[in-house]
């Protein structure tokens, strides 16, 4: 698998200007750990992200990335395809924060630096996820997604790394269609 980088962006910015109804433009799945990873071979990853990309094809996703729970920095597995009109990316991380500082060390030179400008730095065109789905944690945050986690909504599965699967992805977003995003913010209690 390669990155097809001219149908990866032309595709990409087509489905952008899709309405997408009350589902999510852009989700990231974290699960399993850099061990897990490599023990799936070319074959399992195909078959992975074709599942998952069937289903985000059905729920009108734009693009799908799958990261790991943690990251190991001497290790990389770099994935990205269009399937099915859906960006597929499979991105092996180091911890979150060094994402950001490694986005910063490059920033070019005269370039503003702003909220908008560091993420698409971070996360690049396909945006920053509305919905981060995280497998077989027991309620903890993934240390690879510190960007990420600012403002989607969170879905913890109970599903482990090899079960992961287009079935998971649908039950998810069954889970996030019914929530009433607040984008960071916190519901205001009742007076008492």
């Amino acid at each position: 698998m390669s990155h097809n980088g001219g149908v990866w962006g032309r595709r990409a910015k087509e489905r952008m200007r899709e309405p997408l109804s009350s589902t999510s433009g852009h989700v990231v799945i974290a699960g399993g750990t850099p061990d897990q990873w490599r023990s799936v071979d070319e074959a399992g990853w195909t078959s992975l992200l074709g599942d998952l990309a069937r289903a985000a094809a059905a729920e009108r996703l734009v693009a799908v990335t799958v990261v790991p729970l943690t990251g190991e920095e001497n290790w990389r597995l770099a994935i990205a395809e269009v399937i099915d009109g859906v960006i597929m990316r499979i991105e092996s991380r180091h911890d979150g924060r060094r994402t950001i500082v490694d986005a910063l060390r490059s920033w070019p030179a005269g370039q503003r630096l702003t909220e908008e400008t560091l993420g698409r730095a971070v996360r690049g065109e396909v945006g920053e996820p509305d919905l981060v789905v995280v497998c077989d944690s027991d309620g903890l945050l993934p240390s690879t997604l510190v960007w990420e986690l600012a403002y989607a909504e969170l879905v913890y599965l109970p599903v482990t790394w090899p079960g992961l699967d287009g079935d998971a992805l649908r039950r998810a977003m069954g889970e996030f269609r019914i929530r009433q995003r607040r984008f960071g913010g916190v519901e205001e209690s009742p007076a008492l």
